[in-house]
Protein backbone atom coordinates (compact mmCIF):
# COMPACT_ATOMS: atom_id res chain seq x y z
CA UNK A 1 0.00 0.00 0.00
CA UNK A 2 1.39 3.37 -0.99
CA UNK A 3 2.39 5.75 1.76
CA UNK A 4 -0.26 8.48 1.84
CA UNK A 5 2.02 10.76 3.84
CA UNK A 6 5.43 10.67 2.15
CA UNK A 7 8.47 11.81 4.02
CA UNK A 8 9.52 15.32 2.93
CA UNK A 9 12.94 15.89 1.43
CA UNK A 10 15.93 17.00 3.46
CA UNK A 11 18.09 20.01 2.77
CA UNK A 12 20.58 17.65 1.11
CA UNK A 13 17.92 16.62 -1.39
CA UNK A 14 17.00 20.24 -1.99
CA UNK A 15 20.61 21.14 -2.69
CA UNK A 16 21.48 17.99 -4.59
CA UNK A 17 21.75 19.87 -7.88
CA UNK A 18 24.05 22.47 -6.40
CA UNK A 19 27.83 22.42 -6.43
CA UNK A 20 28.61 20.71 -3.13
CA UNK A 21 32.39 20.80 -3.59
CA UNK A 22 32.63 23.29 -0.76
CA UNK A 23 31.70 20.46 1.62
CA UNK A 24 34.72 18.39 0.55
CA UNK A 25 37.95 19.77 1.92
CA UNK A 26 40.37 18.19 -0.56
CA UNK A 27 42.85 21.03 -0.23
CA UNK A 28 43.47 22.47 3.20
CA UNK A 29 45.01 25.59 1.67
CA UNK A 30 42.06 26.29 -0.61
CA UNK A 31 39.37 28.41 1.08
CA UNK A 32 35.83 27.11 0.93
CA UNK A 33 33.24 29.33 -0.74
CA UNK A 34 31.21 31.29 1.76
CA UNK A 35 28.28 33.64 1.50
CA UNK A 36 30.28 36.04 3.66
CA UNK A 37 32.42 36.65 0.56
CA UNK A 38 29.40 38.39 -0.89
CA UNK A 39 30.17 41.62 0.94
CA UNK A 40 31.69 43.14 -2.17
CA UNK A 41 30.01 46.51 -2.49
CA UNK A 42 27.90 47.74 0.45
CA UNK A 43 26.61 50.57 -1.79
CA UNK A 44 25.36 48.34 -4.58
CA UNK A 45 22.57 50.69 -5.62
CA UNK A 46 24.12 53.92 -4.42
CA UNK A 47 21.62 56.67 -5.09
CA UNK A 48 24.47 59.18 -5.27
CA UNK A 49 25.25 57.72 -8.71
CA UNK A 50 21.74 58.22 -10.07
CA UNK A 51 22.56 61.53 -11.79
CA UNK A 52 25.26 59.90 -13.90
CA UNK A 53 23.58 59.22 -17.24
CA UNK A 54 26.40 56.95 -18.40
CA UNK A 55 25.96 54.84 -15.27
CA UNK A 56 22.20 54.66 -15.81
CA UNK A 57 22.69 53.71 -19.46
CA UNK A 58 24.95 50.80 -18.45
CA UNK A 59 22.27 49.57 -16.03
CA UNK A 60 19.57 49.81 -18.70
CA UNK A 61 21.64 47.82 -21.20
CA UNK A 62 22.39 45.27 -18.48
CA UNK A 63 18.68 44.88 -17.75
CA UNK A 64 17.76 44.55 -21.44
CA UNK A 65 20.28 41.73 -21.85
CA UNK A 66 19.58 39.83 -18.65
CA UNK A 67 18.38 36.19 -18.76
CA UNK A 68 14.65 35.51 -18.96
CA UNK A 69 13.13 33.76 -15.96
CA UNK A 70 9.89 31.87 -16.48
CA UNK A 71 7.36 31.53 -13.69
CA UNK A 72 4.55 29.01 -13.55
CA UNK A 73 3.92 28.58 -9.86
CA UNK A 74 1.33 26.02 -8.74
CA UNK A 75 -1.37 27.37 -6.44
CA UNK A 76 0.23 26.05 -3.24
CA UNK A 77 3.55 27.71 -4.12
CA UNK A 78 1.78 31.02 -4.76
CA UNK A 79 0.41 30.76 -1.22
CA UNK A 80 3.88 29.96 0.15
CA UNK A 81 5.25 32.96 -1.73
CA UNK A 82 2.63 35.35 -0.29
CA UNK A 83 3.62 34.17 3.19
CA UNK A 84 7.32 34.73 2.38
CA UNK A 85 6.73 38.19 0.87
CA UNK A 86 4.86 39.26 3.99
CA UNK A 87 7.66 37.89 6.16
CA UNK A 88 10.37 39.76 4.23
CA UNK A 89 8.45 43.05 4.31
CA UNK A 90 7.80 42.62 8.02
CA UNK A 91 11.50 41.87 8.62
CA UNK A 92 12.47 44.93 6.57
CA UNK A 93 10.27 47.08 8.77
CA UNK A 94 11.55 45.47 11.98
CA UNK A 95 15.24 45.90 11.16
CA UNK A 96 14.93 49.24 9.38
CA UNK A 97 16.31 47.92 6.09
CA UNK A 98 16.18 49.92 2.87
CA UNK A 99 13.36 49.41 0.38
CA UNK A 100 15.83 48.26 -2.26
CA UNK A 101 17.20 45.59 0.10
CA UNK A 102 13.75 44.04 0.48
CA UNK A 103 13.12 44.30 -3.26
CA UNK A 104 16.48 42.69 -4.05
CA UNK A 105 15.82 39.80 -1.66
CA UNK A 106 12.49 39.13 -3.37
CA UNK A 107 14.21 38.98 -6.76
CA UNK A 108 16.62 36.38 -5.33
CA UNK A 109 13.74 34.38 -3.88
CA UNK A 110 11.66 34.42 -7.07
CA UNK A 111 14.53 33.46 -9.32
CA UNK A 112 15.42 30.55 -7.06
CA UNK A 113 11.80 29.38 -7.04
CA UNK A 114 11.68 29.64 -10.84
CA UNK A 115 14.45 27.04 -11.10
CA UNK A 116 13.88 24.73 -8.14
CA UNK A 117 10.93 22.45 -7.54
CA UNK A 118 9.45 22.88 -4.05
CA UNK A 119 6.84 20.30 -3.13
CA UNK A 120 3.53 20.97 -1.41
CA UNK A 121 4.73 19.62 1.94
CA UNK A 122 7.85 21.83 1.97
CA UNK A 123 6.60 25.22 3.06
CA UNK A 124 9.51 25.27 5.48
CA UNK A 125 11.86 25.44 2.47
CA UNK A 126 10.30 28.72 1.34
CA UNK A 127 10.54 30.04 4.91
CA UNK A 128 14.23 29.11 4.93
CA UNK A 129 14.65 30.65 1.47
CA UNK A 130 13.15 33.95 2.61
CA UNK A 131 15.68 34.18 5.47
CA UNK A 132 18.60 33.33 3.19
CA UNK A 133 17.46 35.73 0.45
CA UNK A 134 17.05 38.65 2.85
CA UNK A 135 20.37 37.85 4.52
CA UNK A 136 22.15 37.87 1.15
CA UNK A 137 20.48 41.12 0.06
CA UNK A 138 21.47 42.72 3.37
CA UNK A 139 25.09 41.69 2.86
CA UNK A 140 24.97 43.18 -0.63
CA UNK A 141 23.14 46.40 0.05
CA UNK A 142 23.37 47.47 3.68
CA UNK A 143 26.37 49.10 5.32
CA UNK A 144 24.87 50.10 8.69
CA UNK A 145 22.34 47.35 9.45
CA UNK A 146 23.41 43.70 9.50
CA UNK A 147 20.98 41.43 11.40
CA UNK A 148 22.33 38.09 12.63
CA UNK A 149 20.79 34.72 11.85
CA UNK A 150 19.41 34.74 15.40
CA UNK A 151 17.70 38.07 14.67
CA UNK A 152 15.99 36.61 11.61
CA UNK A 153 14.98 33.50 13.56
CA UNK A 154 13.04 35.54 16.09
CA UNK A 155 10.63 36.56 13.33
CA UNK A 156 10.01 33.01 12.10
CA UNK A 157 6.77 31.65 13.52
CA UNK A 158 7.00 27.93 13.03
CA UNK A 159 10.55 26.63 12.60
CA UNK A 160 14.04 27.02 13.98
CA UNK A 161 16.91 26.58 11.52
CA UNK A 162 20.53 25.96 12.46
CA UNK A 163 22.96 28.61 11.27
CA UNK A 164 24.68 26.00 9.09
CA UNK A 165 21.37 25.24 7.36
CA UNK A 166 20.78 28.93 6.59
CA UNK A 167 24.33 29.19 5.25
CA UNK A 168 23.72 26.15 3.03
CA UNK A 169 20.59 27.79 1.66
CA UNK A 170 22.52 31.02 1.02
CA UNK A 171 25.04 29.03 -1.02
CA UNK A 172 22.22 27.28 -2.86
CA UNK A 173 20.80 30.68 -3.85
CA UNK A 174 24.23 31.96 -4.87
CA UNK A 175 24.87 28.90 -7.03
CA UNK A 176 21.38 29.00 -8.54
CA UNK A 177 21.89 32.65 -9.56
CA UNK A 178 25.51 31.88 -10.57
CA UNK A 179 26.71 34.46 -8.02
CA UNK A 180 25.21 37.25 -10.12
CA UNK A 181 23.77 39.16 -7.21
CA UNK A 182 24.44 42.71 -8.38
CA UNK A 183 20.97 43.13 -9.85
CA UNK A 184 18.98 46.24 -10.78
CA UNK A 185 16.12 47.46 -8.64
CA UNK A 186 13.72 50.27 -9.64
CA UNK A 187 15.04 52.60 -6.96
CA UNK A 188 18.28 53.31 -8.80
CA UNK A 189 16.30 54.78 -11.73
CA UNK A 190 13.95 57.07 -9.79
CA UNK A 191 16.14 60.18 -9.81
CA UNK A 192 16.84 59.73 -13.50
CA UNK A 193 13.12 59.64 -14.41
CA UNK A 194 12.29 62.60 -12.19
CA UNK A 195 15.05 64.61 -13.86
CA UNK A 196 13.84 63.60 -17.34
CA UNK A 197 10.12 64.16 -16.70
CA UNK A 198 10.19 67.12 -14.31
CA UNK A 199 11.11 70.79 -14.52
CA UNK A 200 12.62 73.48 -12.31
CA UNK A 201 9.50 73.57 -10.17
CA UNK A 202 9.60 69.84 -9.40
CA UNK A 203 9.81 68.93 -5.73
CA UNK A 204 12.28 66.05 -6.02
CA UNK A 205 12.13 64.86 -2.42
CA UNK A 206 8.35 64.64 -2.44
CA UNK A 207 8.29 62.78 -5.75
CA UNK A 208 11.00 60.36 -4.63
CA UNK A 209 8.97 59.57 -1.53
CA UNK A 210 5.79 58.98 -3.56
CA UNK A 211 7.57 56.82 -6.12
CA UNK A 212 9.16 54.73 -3.36
CA UNK A 213 5.78 54.18 -1.72
CA UNK A 214 4.22 53.13 -5.01
CA UNK A 215 7.00 50.67 -5.80
CA UNK A 216 6.71 49.04 -2.39
CA UNK A 217 2.93 48.86 -2.73
CA UNK A 218 3.35 47.19 -6.12
CA UNK A 219 5.26 44.28 -4.59
CA UNK A 220 2.15 42.57 -3.25
CA UNK A 221 0.38 42.95 -6.58
CA UNK A 222 2.99 41.02 -8.58
CA UNK A 223 3.20 37.27 -9.13
CA UNK A 224 6.99 37.64 -9.25
CA UNK A 225 9.48 40.47 -9.13
CA UNK A 226 10.25 39.83 -12.79
CA UNK A 227 6.70 40.64 -13.92
CA UNK A 228 8.01 44.08 -14.85
CA UNK A 229 11.61 45.16 -15.36
CA UNK A 230 13.08 47.62 -12.81
CA UNK A 231 13.44 50.36 -15.45
CA UNK A 232 9.77 50.00 -16.39
CA UNK A 233 8.65 49.91 -12.74
CA UNK A 234 10.60 53.07 -11.95
CA UNK A 235 9.17 54.86 -14.98
CA UNK A 236 5.59 53.87 -14.12
CA UNK A 237 6.07 54.83 -10.46
CA UNK A 238 7.47 58.28 -11.27
CA UNK A 239 4.71 58.92 -13.82
CA UNK A 240 2.12 57.90 -11.22
CA UNK A 241 3.85 60.07 -8.61
CA UNK A 242 3.49 63.06 -10.93
CA UNK A 243 -0.11 62.19 -11.85
CA UNK A 244 -1.85 58.83 -11.43
CA UNK A 245 -4.80 59.87 -13.61
CA UNK A 246 -3.00 60.02 -16.98
CA UNK A 247 -4.44 58.30 -20.05
CA UNK A 248 -2.52 55.66 -22.00
CA UNK A 249 -1.83 58.16 -24.76
CA UNK A 250 -0.50 60.69 -22.24
CA UNK A 251 1.82 58.04 -20.84
CA UNK A 252 3.21 57.18 -24.26
CA UNK A 253 3.80 60.85 -25.09
CA UNK A 254 5.49 61.58 -21.74
CA UNK A 255 7.70 58.49 -21.69
CA UNK A 256 8.85 59.13 -25.27
CA UNK A 257 10.64 62.25 -24.00
CA UNK A 258 12.93 60.10 -21.82
CA UNK A 259 16.26 59.79 -23.60
CA UNK A 260 17.02 56.18 -22.58
CA UNK A 261 13.51 54.84 -23.04
CA UNK A 262 14.00 53.71 -26.65
CA UNK A 263 17.62 52.64 -26.76
CA UNK A 264 16.66 49.19 -28.01
CA UNK A 265 17.14 48.38 -31.71
CA UNK A 266 14.23 45.93 -31.63
CA UNK A 267 10.80 47.34 -32.42
CA UNK A 268 9.26 44.31 -30.70
CA UNK A 269 11.21 45.01 -27.53
CA UNK A 270 10.14 48.67 -27.61
CA UNK A 271 6.50 47.68 -27.97
CA UNK A 272 6.78 45.13 -25.16
CA UNK A 273 8.36 47.72 -22.88
CA UNK A 274 5.57 50.18 -23.67
CA UNK A 275 2.91 47.55 -22.90
CA UNK A 276 4.66 46.70 -19.63
CA UNK A 277 4.74 50.37 -18.65
CA UNK A 278 1.01 50.77 -19.28
CA UNK A 279 0.20 47.55 -17.41
CA UNK A 280 2.35 48.52 -14.44
CA UNK A 281 0.97 52.07 -14.38
CA UNK A 282 -2.60 50.75 -14.35
CA UNK A 283 -1.86 48.69 -11.24
CA UNK A 284 -0.41 51.75 -9.52
CA UNK A 285 -3.38 53.79 -10.70
CA UNK A 286 -5.74 51.30 -9.06
CA UNK A 287 -3.73 51.38 -5.83
CA UNK A 288 -3.84 55.18 -5.75
CA UNK A 289 -7.56 55.20 -6.45
CA UNK A 290 -8.24 52.62 -3.73
CA UNK A 291 -6.17 54.58 -1.22
CA UNK A 292 -8.19 57.75 -1.65
CA UNK A 293 -10.04 58.40 -4.91
CA UNK A 294 -10.50 62.09 -4.14
CA UNK A 295 -6.82 62.87 -3.58
CA UNK A 296 -4.56 62.54 -6.65
CA UNK A 297 -1.28 62.36 -4.76
CA UNK A 298 -2.14 60.23 -1.78
CA UNK A 299 0.79 58.37 -0.27
CA UNK A 300 0.24 54.65 -0.70
CA UNK A 301 1.15 53.03 2.59
CA UNK A 302 2.60 49.57 2.68
CA UNK A 303 1.27 47.47 5.52
CA UNK A 304 3.40 44.38 5.79
CA UNK A 305 1.18 42.00 7.71
CA UNK A 306 2.64 39.52 10.14
CA UNK A 307 2.15 35.94 8.92
CA UNK A 308 -0.56 34.05 10.79
CA UNK A 309 0.81 31.64 13.37
CA UNK A 310 -0.07 28.01 12.69
CA UNK A 311 -1.31 25.76 15.45
CA UNK A 312 1.41 24.20 17.55
CA UNK A 313 4.90 25.22 18.58
CA UNK A 314 8.02 25.92 16.59
CA UNK A 315 9.58 22.88 14.97
CA UNK A 316 13.32 22.70 15.46
CA UNK A 317 15.01 22.04 12.12
CA UNK A 318 18.51 22.36 13.50
CA UNK A 319 19.93 19.34 11.68
CA UNK A 320 23.56 19.98 10.89
CA UNK A 321 24.60 16.95 8.85
CA UNK A 322 23.21 17.77 5.40
CA UNK A 323 23.67 14.14 4.35
CA UNK A 324 21.06 13.04 6.87
CA UNK A 325 17.39 12.85 6.01
CA UNK A 326 15.61 14.01 9.17
CA UNK A 327 11.91 13.66 9.74
CA UNK A 328 10.75 17.14 8.70
CA UNK A 329 7.27 18.57 9.19
CA UNK A 330 4.71 18.23 6.44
Amino acid sequence: MADSNPKPSSVSNLLCQEDKSYLIDGNQNKPKPSSSNLIINPHLHSLEDDDDDDYIQILVYKERNSPVFLYNYPLYLKDFRVHAVNWILNAQKTFGLKNQTAYLSLIYMDRFLSRKLISENQRWVVDLLSIASLSLATKMDESNVRPSFADYQRLVEDYTFADSVIQDMELAVLNCLEWRMNLNTPFVFINYFIKELGDQHTNHDELISRANDLIMALIKECNSMDDYGPFVVAGAAVLAAFNWQSSEQDLIVKISTVSLWEISDSQQQKQQQEEELIGCYKILQRLCNNANPSTPYTEVELRATTPTRLAGTKRNLSFRDTHQDPDLPD
